[in-house]
């Protein structure tokens, strides 16, 4: 976890009715929701990706993604728009998954997808 001062150069904040509402930075975010909860990964997925819609990535930016996506639903829009993201896998990777990189989900193998969910 960043120091309060680096992740407060990330953080944003929000005009509501209510006032301004500091909020943290996303990849903050993405570790403090990192919690063991299953119900949270689908969540964390999606942060993943919104972050990834925010800016070109870097190379290092897109390993650090691969290895903050934790369902197939997001792993495959990233795998297609990034495919070039093999050079960089996350460790966890299933070696069949870094096999179809760029593919779409629909073209890959039951079997593979059924490997890759466990």
């Amino acid at each position: 976890m960043r120091d309060f001062a680096a992740a407060a150069l990330d953080g944003r904040q929000f005009s509501t009715e209510w006032g301004t509402l500091p909020t943290v930075g996303i990849r903050d975010l993405i570790e403090l929701k990192k919690t063991q909860r299953l119900g949270d990964y689908p969540i964390i997925s999606a942060l993943t990706l919104r972050l990834l819609e925010e800016a070109k990535p870097s190379r290092a930016t897109l390993a650090w993604a691969a290895a903050n996506l934790f369902t197939l639903e997001a792993f495959f829009p990233f795998n297609e728009e990034y495919p070039a993201r093999v050079e960089t896998p996350p460790h966890h990777a299933p070696d069949s998954l870094l096999k179809v990189a760029g593919q779409p989900m629909d073209d890959v193998a039951a079997s593979v997808l059924a490997a890759a969910n466990e």
